[in-house]
């Protein structure tokens, strides 16, 4: 941010004090093109040909199922957390309306079989704090020797959900593990530590597990957020376009501009999941092998063809020629069954 403001002020023949006092909304509308997150601003460049296009798609994500091809689960030595005390997790229920069984992520290092056990609580609200969650059922699960992958707990009588948050606790058994997701199912998710009283709490991080029935993430995805302002999630807002993933890639978005221009680039922002925990090389939910298409009124031109991008910002240019429209068809993500884009910017 001082970089840039110190490049503008010096185009300008300004001091930078008095280039942020009389151009504040220019450095910020900058920052924001270049990927720069800040809270509250929005994409308002003038220049920017795609803020009055419409915009279709070949599919749009609504809602996601939690289940065991989730990328969420994972199974990787430096992601796991020792039962040496009271660990916990917690989810949002969503439109899950009832809780029969959990099945959690677990290894044992043990030689014999053991016995988990669990305690599920609803709660109103996310806290550390005792008397924030309501104790509901007692839940079981066995754990056999050497065993690495999903452990059933039924719990001992079937749950009506009411309240909005669920909490799952595993009680401690040394030599077993419990894996941390590699993202969250939603931003309000969390974890926790500690004795049977008051936890630690961890916010935006989560144990691996599973629901049955199971859990639906609802999204609050639309095609015409990449063209909203904002090029990452904001609370439960996804401020971006997800392709559903139900539906085989590939997947596409079309711009269709309001009147033909003379345009010569395309910026691309996709999603690199900027949550904590990741430990993969490439984040699953970016978008890997793509193609950007121009249409001139009369053909479709190619404007990029891209194979294992690591990127999350890509921008392309051309030389200068009309456009009615652009396309940006995806064909492979590193992972994630959905194809995903922030943002999309023509100039």
């Amino acid at each position: 941010a001082a970089g840039t403001a110190a490049a503008l002020a010096t185009a300008k023949g300004m001091m930078p004090r008095e280039y942020g006092k009389a151009h504040i909304r220019e450095l910020q509308q900058q920052l924001l093109k270049d990927d720069m997150y800040i809270p509250g601003i929005v994409n308002e460049d003038p220049l920017d040909f795609a803020r009055k296009a419409k915009i279709s798609a070949s599919s749009t994500m609504t809602f996601r199922n939690i289940d065991k091809d989730d990328l969420g689960l994972r199974s990787r030595l430096e992601m796991r957390h020792e039962l040496v005390m009271n660990r916990a997790t917690a989810f949002a229920r969503n439109r899950l309306r009832e809780l029969r069984e959990v099945e959690c992520l677990i290894a044992s290092e043990l030689d014999k079989s053991v016995e988990l056990t669990a305690k599920i609580y609803s709660a109103d609200t996310l806290s550390g704090n005792a008397e924030d969650r309501h104790f509901e059922t007692m839940a079981h699960g066995q754990v056999a020797p050497k065993r690495n992958g999903l452990v059933s707990f039924k719990l001992e009588k079937t749950l009506e959900l009411k309240r909005p948050f669920v909490w799952i606790e595993l009680l401690p058994q040394k030599g077993v593990y419990w894996y941390l997701r590699e993202h969250t199912i939603s931003a309000e998710d969390a974890r926790a530590y500690g004795g049977s009283g008051n936890w630690t709490l961890v916010p935006e991080a989560q144990y691996s597990f599973l629901t049955v029935p199971r859990l639906e993430k609802i999204m609050d995805v639309k095609k015409e957020y990449v063209i909203d302002g904002t090029s990452r999630p904001v609370g439960e807002c996804y401020h971006g376009w997800a392709s559903d993933p139900g539906a085989k890639l590939p997947q596409s978005i079309r711009l269709d501009l309001p009147a033909e221009m003379a345009a010569k680039e395309v910026r691309l922002t996709f999603d690199t999941d900027l949550t904590p925990t990741r430990v993969a090389a490439h984040p699953v939910t970016l978008v890997r092998d793509y193609e950007v298409f121009g249409f001139d009124g009369e053909k479709w031109f190619e404007i990029a063809k891209v194979k294992d991008n690591d990127m999350r910002q890509r921008i392309h240019c051309f030389a200068k020629r009309k456009l009615k429209a652009v396309r940006v068809d995806v064909s492979a993500t590193w992972g994630d069954p959905s194809a995903r884009i922030f943002e999309i910017r023509i100039y």
